[in-house]
């Protein structure tokens, strides 16, 4: 197994047993891919390669519909006019892809989130634990970037209700 990509594909190799070959965003080399029976391009990060057969994971679409969330890569379009399969987690990506660039849905397979992100031995904290910290009941733990898409202004809005009962 080759992994091909920066410095998380340099710990992904070493989780998989795999070989890194390095490569910075937006560039790689033929020879990268030579030998491949199938290239997984696990995100946009690099462009496809040009004599493989390669499947991608296209996560989301908020570029094309938040113009804070920077843009899709320029080879986007030829990503997704050459790939053998188009991976998605959610149906509703795979809507997207159908809706926003006109990909038919045969060409795309919703796969499902991975399980959520677990931190060895991670206990949550009990109440006392939290109030030495001076957290109390009722709270939210929220993460995530502070985009539009994800509308903190809402989660705000809706905090004040429960704050006050309302909800």
């Amino acid at each position: 197994t080759r992994v091909v990509g920066g410095r998380s594909g340099l710990r992904h190799a070493r989780r998989v047993g795999g070989r890194w070959v390095p490569a910075p965003p937006g560039r790689t080399w033929p020879a990268a891919w030579r030998g491949a029976d199938l290239v997984h391009l696990a995100g946009l990060d690099l462009p496809p390669p040009r004599r493989a057969r390669f499947v991608v994971t296209v996560h989301d679409l908020s570029p094309l519909v938040y113009d804070d969330e920077g843009a899709l890569p320029p080879w986007f379009d030829e990503v997704a006019a050459h790939a053998e399969t188009i991976l998605t987690p959610t149906a509703f990506t795979a809507s997207e892809l159908g809706r926003l660039r006109g990909i038919p849905p045969e060409r795309v397979t919703v796969f499902g989130g991975a399980p959520a992100l677990e931190v060895a031995g991670a206990q949550p904290l009990t109440p006392e634990e939290l109030g030495q910290l001076g957290i109390r009941a009722p709270f939210v733990l929220r993460t995530g970037g502070y985009t539009q898409r994800k509308n903190v202004p809402l989660l705000l809005q809706a905090w004040q209700g429960v704050s006050e009962g309302t909800l």
